[in-house]
């Protein structure tokens, strides 16, 4: 188990935490236990993967199919499948006005 922390404010440091989690830092305000989300890793020895049906953001379908998830800070780089890229950078555009270069 291990959680990320990456604040914009600069005053606030970021934090990388093995073996546990510090819920108030790490979730949304006022999130319970209960809102934390369990995965299993993948089969993937390269990197820290689970496996995931589908990519969505909020009601906006980017795929449907069975792949495996990265989890990565960002902070190298992001991988994606091509076309899946394009329709988030899209709806990002679009949608929620976030142009990414």
């Amino acid at each position: 188990m291990f959680s990320i922390y990456l604040s914009n404010d600069p005053k606030v440091k970021g934090k990388v935490t093995f073996g546990g989690y510090d819920l108030p830092k790490f979730a949304k305000k006022d999130s319970k236990e209960s809102d934390v989300t369990w995965f299993d890793q993948s089969a993937n020895e390269q990197y820290w993967a689970v496996n995931q049906k589908g990519v969505q953001i909020g009601d906006d379908k980017i795929n449907g199919f069975y792949q495996q998830a990265i989890l990565d800070n960002g902070m190298s780089f992001a991988m994606a499948p091509k076309d899946d890229f394009v329709k988030m950078i899209k709806l990002f555009a679009e949608k929620y006005g976030i142009i990414c270069q």
